[in-house]
């Protein structure tokens, strides 16, 4: 476990890192802050994904999707192009998760 958190701590250093020096050669401040916006929007998602422990297939399918979201954070700071479906995926599952609590639950 512990491992993880160094992996995540590592992975965020790392895009942090390459947000600042691409920043740094193009002096963009509106890069800079949706660079960090994506990256605290894919932690959120990230962060999220302990309240879908209830439902095994449905954290299957936000892990998969949270990787697509971190692949979108990594190509907008390499690339410059936002892929939005790509960034916002693993919203679907929370929505599900939030369909399948509101309709299906046990009274």
């Amino acid at each position: 476990m512990i491992l993880y958190y160094l992996l995540f701590a590592f992975t965020l250093v790392i895009l942090g890192t390459l947000l600042y020096t691409r920043y740094s050669r193009s002096h963009d401040i509106r890069y800079l802050l949706y660079g960090f916006g994506w990256i605290l929007i894919a932690v959120i998602f990230t962060y999220a994904t302990k309240i879908l422990f209830v439902y095994k297939p449905l954290l299957v399918l936000h892990l998969a999707l949270l990787i697509l979201c971190w692949r979108g954070v990594v190509v907008y700071i390499t690339q410059k192009r936002v892929a939005w479906p790509l960034l916002l995926a693993p919203s679907i599952s929370l929505i599900m998760f939030v369909a399948i609590a509101l309709f299906f639950r046990e009274n």
